[in-house]
């Protein structure tokens, strides 16, 4: 709209001219879209709020978890008091399976040189590792056949328990595990299908099988979880996925067990120096390259099926296994043990980061800080190939 500030034409005439124009007026609903400044729209705000809102009780539940959680980044169980315990150990058997090599073999140890009667299941009683750690054992300690995939292995050892056990089975500690770098299209399909029943339909046969007697001795069962399970390695994902599952696994029987008073917890290691991936690589990229269709050949190339490794200077595997063996110690002896125990370089941080951060630092952290394999498949060295 015009408004002139004159009287009368002939003054417009000799007079210099000046017009000011005035806004249109704003109807009701104009206003409603209107946005003052940087301020946001009341849809992004409400949803902005509640994400804080989640974000901070999901802050102060870890924090009535454990009001000590920030300790969790720096400090091993055994600093946590570990030994703050008033379980007898005295006639209280613990399974323990998987105890050839690695974790499971220093878990045996250390159980045995905690009063713990320990009945080790080993896929090969007769290996030499075997035979060491039942030399430097006492003679609680027994070695059980146990390949947690087979009924018949799992009917032997309860019908061992029957007639041997002079007390109770008080834990079962589920360890046995394997892994196998490469992705699912590379993988022979027996072994994709080897990783998850060792790993975790393993844990559930062991379990389902023994329960019974845990449940009236009101004992313990810990299942050996990993880093994996909650943090998704590159071409781990075969081996991360089995992990995962064992997690929500245990979290659910542990819900499901509370009424019977049977405790459950879950180790989940980060980097520990074991020889779970030491497997021959090449005698497996073999079985892998005859398995393996002519396209995923021809795009991977024979070389990547072995999946070569570079070592990290940013997660390195520790030699000490302390660590995890006070956890089991804890889990299987204290009044009121965790629900989860996170042990490892990174072991609590990587988590937190993966759950709580935007998915470009999220893929940022994965797929490449985390990224340990070395070279390229074969198709993706030429860089003029386009998929």
């Amino acid at each position: 709209m015009l408004i002139s500030f004159f009287n009368n034409d002939s003054e417009m005439e000799h007079m210099d001219i000046k017009f000011i124009q005035t806004p249109t007026p704003i109807t009701v609903e104009d206003r409603n879209l209107i946005v003052k400044g940087d301020e946001m729209p009341p849809t992004d705000t409400f949803l902005l709020m509640l994400s804080l809102f989640i974000m901070m009780l999901t802050l102060f539940n870890s924090w009535n978890f454990d009001k000590n959680w920030l300790k969790r980044f720096y400090i091993s169980a055994a600093e946590q008091g570990v030994n703050q315990t008033n379980i007898d150990r005295s006639h209280k058997y613990v399974l323990i399976t998987g105890c050839d090599r690695g974790l499971g073999y220093h878990t045996a140890k250390r159980l045995d040189s905690c009063g713990f009667s320990v009945i080790a299941g080993c896929l090969d009683v007769n290996s030499e590792n075997v035979r060491n750690l039942q030399k430097e054992s006492s003679s609680r300690l027994q070695a059980l056949p146990l390949d947690v995939t087979s009924k018949s292995d799992l009917d032997n050892v309860k019908n061992w328990m029957r007639k041997n056990v002079n007390g109770e089975l008080w834990g079962v500690v589920n360890n046995a595990g394997v892994c196998f770098v490469g992705t699912p299209e590379i993988m022979a399909q027996q072994d994709v299908e080897k990783t998850m029943a060792v790993n975790f339909y393993g844990t559930v046969n062991v379990t389902k099988k023994f329960l019974p007697l845990i449940r009236r001795s009101q004992g313990r069962i810990v299942n050996v979880g990993s880093l994996n399970g909650e943090v998704p390695l590159p071409f781990f994902s075969i081996y991360n996925a089995s992990k995962a599952a064992v997690k929500q696994f245990t979290e659910s029987l542990s819900y499901e067990l509370k009424d019977w008073g049977v405790k459950v917890s879950m180790v989940a290691p980060a980097a520990f120096k074991t020889d779970i991936i030491t497997y021959d690589r090449q005698s497996c990229a073999d079985k892998w390259w005859s398995d393996a269709d002519e396209a995923t050949q021809e795009d991977y190339g024979r070389a990547h099926f072995k999946m070569p490794m570079r070592p990290s200077a940013r997660l390195k595997p520790s030699e000490d296994v302390t660590p995890f063996t006070d956890s089991i110690v804890h889990a299987l002896t204290a009044d009121k043990p965790k629900h989860i125990y996170r042990v490892g370089q990174f072991s609590s941080l990587l988590p937190f980061l993966v759950k709580f951060s935007p998915s470009p630092l999220r893929r940022y952290i994965c797929g490449y800080l985390l990224d340990f394999t070395a070279g390229q498949p074969l198709a993706l060295q030429n860089s003029q190939n386009k998929f």
